[in-house]
């Protein structure tokens, strides 16, 4: 059983965390089946993101 103090720390961490849900077409089955291959998948997307980030910011 979840404790009424258990219950209000998951709601504060979830309103804290931001969320991005990404559909794969069917032509798309690949890059799915890569993503699901990579054993951190949030991670791996993050360390994409911050890299095309840089990649823009030296553009500049």
């Amino acid at each position: 059983m979840v404790s009424e103090a258990e219950r209000r720390a998951k709601a504060k961490y979830r309103k804290k965390v931001k969320q991005a849900i990404v559909g794969f077409y069917p032509k798309d089955e690949e890059l799915y089946e890569w993503l699901e291959r990579q054993p951190n998948k949030s991670g791996y997307i993050r360390e994409l993101i911050r890299k095309d980030m840089e990649k823009h910011q030296r553009e500049q």
